[in-house]
């Protein structure tokens, strides 16, 4: 995409011109870092949270086979684990 700055103008001809697309060009840059930026970290938040609850579901697992808990037990357990998931999450996140 072509920006020109007015008229028929496809560059800018004197020096203030220059330093505002400059500055124009910098800010833009800067805008899209900070958008790529937010958007890497909320997507590590997220596969933080679900290695968080895959470790949790693990965990549980690995306690409810060596008590030997019953196949319904255990899949209420995982039920109550999948609804709470996002409460406990931001229980840890307060603590």
């Amino acid at each position: 995409m072509i920006l020109t700055l007015g008229g028929n103008d496809t560059h800018p001809s004197s020096l203030p011109l220059k330093l505002y697309s400059a500055a124009v060009i910098l800010l833009g840059i800067i805008y899209l870092a900070h958008i790529a930026g937010s958007m890497a970290n909320s997507v590590a938040l997220i596969t933080r949270r679900g290695h968080r609850f895959e470790a949790k579901m693990d965990l549980a697992h690995t306690i409810m086979s060596e008590i030997k808990v019953g196949r319904g037990t255990e899949e209420e357990v995982r039920a109550y684990f999948w609804r709470t998931r996002d409460t406990l999450e931001k229980q840890e996140e307060i603590v």
